[in-house]
């Protein structure tokens, strides 16, 4: 009986050492390594298949930005229980210009602490009809 509790024990802590810790910035590479030195640009890390289940995606400070008519995919895979965290580094501001889209196969993603923002100017006139006109790309 004691050895249950042990054996539980063993299994909640070999499984949070498999968690892992990545890192994007606004001036990463997509072919960098994820690391706080050599991170990943924020497109690449978002739709990353070496994110796995439990991993937390830092985001480095500053602005990540898209072009005005873009929005950044979310292609992230946690697992229940396990979700993949993204979240900026602790006491820093991280702002998203531009949104971000959650596209298949997204599933059990965390996405916290973020500032989401459109900066684009406002069209003066639209040309379609109704609340979203298709002419308007956002």
């Amino acid at each position: 009986m004691r050895s249950l509790p042990a054996l539980f024990f063993m299994l909640l802590l070999a499984s949070a050492v498999h968690a892992a810790d990545w890192y994007a910035s606004p001036t990463g590479e997509s072919g960098a390594a994820g690391t706080r030195e050599k991170p990943f640009d924020i497109a690449t890390a978002l739709m990353s298949s070496k994110i796995a289940a439990g991993d937390t995606l830092w985001l480095l400070e500053g602005v990540y930005k898209r072009r005005p008519d873009e929005q950044f995919d979310v292609k992230l895979v946690g697992a229940e229980g396990k979700p993949v965290i993204v979240r900026p580094e602790s006491g820093k501001r991280v702002t998203i210009d531009g949104g971000l889209r959650t596209q298949n196969p997204s599933a059990h993603v965390w996405i916290r602490d973020l500032e989401i923002i459109v900066s684009e100017p406002h069209p003066t006139e639209l040309v379609g009809p109704g609340s979203h006109p298709p002419d308007f790309k956002r």
